[in-house]
């Protein structure tokens, strides 16, 4: 899993590419679902699912694959779960 660094004294500019146009983000945003790291490098996306609240503050974790942006894959039930986990 790839989780940009985003330290203040680094050029962030690919997030731009990556984001912005490499899919379009308001196919996803408008569907509840916020892109925040690539998974594997290959364009698969991880992303919060802000339509299911697990706690205060925290969503769950779903995965989609690059070829089919229209179902996510549940990963983890928050953010914390990703950290704590192994893989």
């Amino acid at each position: 899993m790839h989780i940009p660094k985003h330290l203040p004294d680094k050029n962030l500019g690919f997030l731009e590419q990556n984001i912005f146009k490499g899919w379009n983000p308001e196919f996803l945003i408008e569907r509840g679902f916020i892109h925040f790291a690539d998974y594997d490098g290959f364009g698969d996306l991880l992303c919060f699912d802000t339509n299911e609240k697990v706690s205060e503050n925290e969503y769950p974790v779903v995965y989609f694959n690059h070829e089919d942006l229209e179902e996510p894959s549940h990963m983890f039930d928050s953010f914390r779960d990703l950290l704590e986990s192994e893989s």
